[in-house]
């Protein structure tokens, strides 16, 4: 279920995200390598969410056929799912994670017809923008902990630890202070008060 705090703090922190960039080094979507951390602070909750191109996480970007990718997509999607080991907060607790991704949507698969078929008015350049967005996709990952002993100084992750593929991490903290950094492998802890 999803909470009520959770869309407000996502919308605030997806909106706060473009006032931040005022002096900020602007992100680019999908960019293998690259993925973004946004992290609201509202009294004794954390809200984080991690977004990046699935090549960051899976090495790949199709939907999996095979024995091996559907095993690297299970993989991926369980260490996903341990936010508590992948994000080191202290004696928060984490209460909640929520995974998507268009590689986990079911109901788009090769029995339907495609949309050249259902919609003959389609042009060239649309066919062509279908094609390459189904050649991106993305993982989104919500967490939600809860600081029993109040919000820790710090965040640590082990994102880079878990998956290889990632570069930098474009990362907004918001709470009573804001705040914009860029993380790498040797550089992966956020500073929060």
């Amino acid at each position: 279920m999803r909470h009520n705090n959770l869309l407000v703090l996502s919308l605030f922190v997806l909106g706060a995200n473009a006032a931040l960039a005022d002096g900020f080094i602007e992100h680019e979507k999908h960019v293998h390598g690259k993925a973004q951390l946004n992290i609201a602070i509202e009294k004794n909750k954390i809200e984080i969410e991690f977004s990046t191109p699935a090549m960051n996480l899976l090495g790949f970007e199709y939907k999996p056929s095979s024995t091996e990718d559907k095993h690297q997509l299970a993989q991926a999607l369980t260490t996903l799912r341990q936010g508590g080991e992948l994000f080191t907060l202290g004696t928060c607790q984490l209460k909640e994670s929520e995974i998507s991704s268009t590689l986990l949507d079911t109901d788009h698969d090769n029995n339907h017809p495609d949309d050249k078929q259902s919609n003959p008015s389609l042009d060239h350049d649309s066919e062509h923008d279908q094609h390459h967005q189904s050649n991106h996709s993305d993982f989104a990952v919500h967490y939600h902990f809860s600081c029993s002993e109040g919000v820790p100084a710090q965040i640590k992750t082990g994102l880079f630890v878990a998956f290889t593929g990632l570069q930098h991490i474009a990362v907004t903290v918001l709470g009573e202070q804001q705040s914009q950094l860029t993380l790498n492998k040797s550089q992966n802890v956020i500073n929060l008060l």
